[in-house]
């Protein structure tokens, strides 16, 4: 609608149109409570993890990155720009320093599974000595050897999407059903939608809540209550 109103605008700036027919039009408004994003369930997140081999470097990389992914609920956009720098400790703890929408900078402490995996990983690559690298960077086409180029969005989504095929998950997950997980497995463990918001660097909570999935699980368990006996 917005896009037929703009198109009318300039036909009647350019004197084709007397008027614009699509000026007073409303378009209908979109009320969603939940993401359409597929969320994984705990059985698959974790076949998920552990059927990446850590016996190649690629293997440890990726492993790094789907932790990432999972337990700092960050965009993929905001991953892909991390470099080594932004890994770094304060007060005996590691941290990530991403940088959001906007140009804004959002820094988390890092979940003692995800650093465990970085750690494993700029032990095998060596790329703790170079601050400005990326902290994960692109494989040559052998696979073998590092290019030193940060990951595009496109190139994380292929790597979760041959994962998914190799551990035999139907669904068609995505890079942001890391991020949708994590809030779905946090607020079931009884966390709260504020600090959700804080974790997820959200502007708004409603933006939170339909990342947020528990609620499934809970109309699942009300609507079993109706029991007919002998249906």
């Amino acid at each position: 609608m917005a896009a037929v109103r703009l198109l009318f605008d300039s036909l009647l700036m350019r004197g084709v149109v007397e008027y614009n027919p699509a000026a007073r039009a409303k378009p209908p408004k979109l009320v969603r409570e939940s993401s359409r994003t597929p969320v994984f369930e705990q059985a698959e997140i974790a076949a998920f993890l552990a059927s990446i081999k850590p016996d190649t470097l690629k293997g440890i990389r990726d492993k790094a990155i789907f932790s990432v992914l999972l337990y700092s609920w960050c965009r993929v956009s905001a991953l892909t720009s991390l470099k080594v720098a932004d890994y770094y400790e304060r007060s005996g703890q590691r941290w990530l320093r991403f940088q959001e929408k906007r140009g804004r900078e959002h820094e988390l402490p890092v979940h003692s599974k995800a650093r465990e995996a970085i750690d494993r990983w700029l032990e095998a690559c060596g790329l703790c000595l170079n601050p400005e690298a990326p902290l994960f960077p692109a494989f040559g086409k052998d696979r073998d050897r590092l290019i030193f180029r940060p990951l595009n969005r496109r190139s994380v989504l292929k790597l979760v999407e041959r994962q998914a095929d190799a551990t035999g998950i139907l669904k068609k997950v995505c890079c942001h059903s890391f991020r949708a997980t994590g809030i779905t497995e946090y607020m079931n463990r009884g966390g709260t939608i504020d600090r959700a918001q804080r974790i997820a660097g959200h502007q708004s909570s409603t933006t939170t809540k339909i990342y947020d999935r528990s609620r499934d699980r809970l109309t699942l368990e009300e609507i079993e209550r109706v029991s007919i006996e002998g249906s």
